[in-house]
C-alpha cells in the first residue's frame, strides 16, 4: 500500500511539473498587469522593477511597432521608445487599439510607427500578444465591423501624439495622453 502511494506521489508531481512548463512554439506567458517587470540584464535575475499599467502598455507597444516585423510576443524588460494610443473597442480578451510610437537612436535618429493593432490578454489580464499588421487591410479580417469602419476613417490624431511625445520626451514621468484624460485600461 505504502509502495502504491509513493507513485502516485511522485504521479502528481511530474503531472504538476509537466503543466508548468511551457510546449515548444507556445508564446511565453507575459507578467500580470501591475506587475514586476525585469531590469536591465546586467543586474541579477531577481531584481525587479514596478511599473504602473500604462508603463507595462507602453513597454509592449512600443516594442511591437518599432521592433522587428512580424513578432507578437512583446518584450517588456526595457524600454522601447514612447507611445500614444486610443482604445477602439474590446471585444472579450481583444482590445483593438491604434498607436503611435517613436523611439529614439542615438545616431540614427527617431523610428516612429503608427497604425491598428489588436492587444490580446491573457486570463490575468497581462498582454500575450500584440497582432499589428504591416498594412492596416490586414487587420479588416480580424476586427469587428465597427472597429473596422473606425479604423479606415483614420481618426487617430497623428500630429497630436506627435506633440504629446514633445512634451512626455521633455517630462519623461509624463504618462501618455489616454491616462491623462482618465481611460482606465484593460
Amino acid at each position: 500500500m505504502q509502495n502504491r502511494l509513493y507513485w502516485l506521489r511522485l504521479l502528481a508531481v511530474l503531472l504538476s511539473l509537466a503543466a508548468c512548463t511551457p510546449r515548444a512554439g507556445q508564446p511565453p506567458v507575459m507578467p500580470p498587469a501591475q506587475t514586476q517587470l525585469p531590469t536591465a540584464t546586467s543586474l541579477p535575475a531577481t531584481v525587479t522593477l514596478q511599473v504602473p499599467r500604462w508603463k507595462y502598455w507602453e513597454r509592449a507597444l512600443g516594442d511591437i511597432l518599432n521592433g522587428p516585423s512580424g513578432n507578437t510576443h512583446p518584450d517588456l524588460s526595457q524600454e522601447h521608445g514612447r507611445c500614444e494610443w486610443d482604445i477602439y473597442g474590446q471585444t472579450g480578451r481583444e482590445v483593438y487599439v491604434w498607436a503611435y510610437c517613436e523611439l529614439y537612436q542615438k545616431g540614427i535618429g527617431v523610428t516612429a510607427s503608427s497604425g491598428p493593432a489588436i492587444v490580446r490578454l491573457a486570463q490575468d489580464d497581462s498582454i500575450s500578444e500584440i497582432v499589428f499588421p504591416e498594412a492596416t487591410v490586414a487587420i479588416r479580417p480580424l476586427v469587428p465591423a465597427d472597429i473596422w469602419l473606425r479604423i479606415s476613417k483614420r481618426d487617430f490624431d497623428v500630429a497630436g501624439a506627435q506633440k504629446d511625445l514633445g512634451l512626455r520626451n521633455a517630462d519623461p514621468s509624463m504618462p501618455p495622453l489616454i491616462i491623462q484624460q482618465g481611460v482606465q485600461l484593460p
